[in-house]
């Protein structure tokens, strides 16, 4: 139960320990794409997973992964 969070934490470890600001942003860029995809499967396949009401918890996710993509381009300067 506690495996995703515990998860989530060791990766931002990870990149809190990368010294090059670039892999930094990099990185984070994954996480953020990793988050949408974890999102985008729920919505399509969470039903076995978290049950019948699973609509709420996948957009959540998938709009936190967003945020973290939309994070990262405004740190690398991208203003299109």
């Amino acid at each position: 139960m506690y495996a995703i969070p515990n998860m989530v934490l060791e990766i931002y470890n990870i990149l809190f320990e990368i010294g090059n600001r670039v892999e930094r942003r990099h990185a984070f860029m994954a996480l953020g794409v990793a988050v949408c995809l974890m999102g985008a499967f729920l919505m399509v396949w969470g039903g076995p997973v978290l049950g019948e009401n699973h609509a709420g918890i996948a957009t959540v996710i998938w709009i936190v992964g967003i945020g973290i993509i939309a994070r990262t381009r405004k740190e690398m300067g991208d203003r299109s």
